[in-house]
């Protein structure tokens, strides 16, 4: 990082996704800037990846922005080492900024204040830790959007590969006569009712192994949905996910882990605008479309080093 300067743009925001890689967030107690005014931070700070070197933030806005003596907000960016590396004034009234310029598999932490008219800070603060990570919406050969199809289908392909290289995921046959359908790690299976599923690929007897948070899903319009945080690294017990098979109001977001990678995955399954399902076709040809924001490093934060493995259920 030496040498490098981070940019930190701000940015309206219509909609929001929850990005990757979170370690912690914190809110200190309302206190008194002992050199001026009251003066108070902004709350509820939260992030997304917003690619593979920039991270997104929100707040809600100061109470104190009613002050004359209110002036923006401060934002500094800290590396692993505690040191500065990229600070930026944010409007008044402005709730949101990127950060960009930031290395990939880095966590960084992210300190939000409020300042005061003529100098000064507030001396309370609102900070989390968070990296960037990649979004694959494009299949590697297709170049269409990542879509999959279920596994009966004679349409298109069942198997989809998290992370093939060059920023994409890749949609492959599960045939027999395909040898790379071993380096899938989900596919998409029917599970009555109407509706399909995400499946860990592992419970066809291939070497990949993939499971689902118990956390709910979050309803969302596309990938930037800010949270405060990931589900529990505990919580990764799933061997599959069932879509509904009744319509829903937004796209939503599940969350998955590579246990053979020891990386996480963000996956968003996009609405059906025509029927307001989470799947295309019907019958034996239905399918979904996804899009990924992938953690690409082994065990960047919600990643666990010592994990149990857990059993697979058919």
């Amino acid at each position: 990082m030496t040498g490098r300067k981070i940019l930190i743009n701000t940015i309206v925001l219509a909609s929001f996704a929850f990005g990757a890689t979170w370690l912690g967030c914190k809110s200190d107690d309302e206190t008194t800037n002992p050199t001026g005014p009251t003066i108070v931070a902004p709350t509820s700070l939260r992030a997304y990846s917003a690619g593979p070197t920039s991270v997104a933030l929100l707040w809600n806005l100061s109470t104190s922005e009613s002050e004359a003596s209110f002036n923006n907000y401060l934002v500094q960016t800290k590396d692993p080492s505690g040191a500065v590396v990229g600070s930026a004034s944010v409007a008044k009234g402005t709730p949101n900024v990127t950060v960009t310029s930031l290395t990939e598999g880095v966590i960084y932490t992210f300190v939000v204040r409020s300042t005061i008219t003529g100098g000064g800070v507030s001396s309370d603060s609102v900070s989390l830790r968070w990296s960037p990570a990649r979004r694959y919406t494009t299949d590697s050969t297709l170049s269409t959007p990542i879509q999959v199809y279920e596994f009966r289908s004679t349409l298109g392909a069942s198997g989809l590969q998290f992370n093939s290289g060059n920023a994409y995921a890749k949609v492959r046959s599960l045939n027999v006569g395909n040898p790379d359908r071993v380096l899938c790690d989900v596919y998409i299976d029917s599970v009555g009712g109407g509706a399909v599923s995400l499946k860990n690929i592992a419970l066809l007897g291939f070497p990949r192994n993939t499971f689902f948070s118990t956390a709910p899903p979050r309803d969302a319009t596309d990938l930037n949905d800010p949270a405060s945080a990931p589900p529990d690294t505990n919580s990764y017990q799933l061997n599959r996910i069932d879509l509904p098979g009744t319509t829903v109001t937004q796209s939503r977001i599940y969350f998955a882990r590579s246990t053979t990678d020891n990386k996480y995955i963000r996956i968003l399954v996009q609405r059906n605008p025509a029927t307001q399902l989470l799947y295309y076709g019907s019958g034996s040809d239905r399918y979904v479309v996804l899009q990924l924001s992938y953690q690409n490093t082994p065990g960047n934060w919600f990643a666990k080093p010592n994990y149990t493995p857990y059993t697979l259920q058919r």
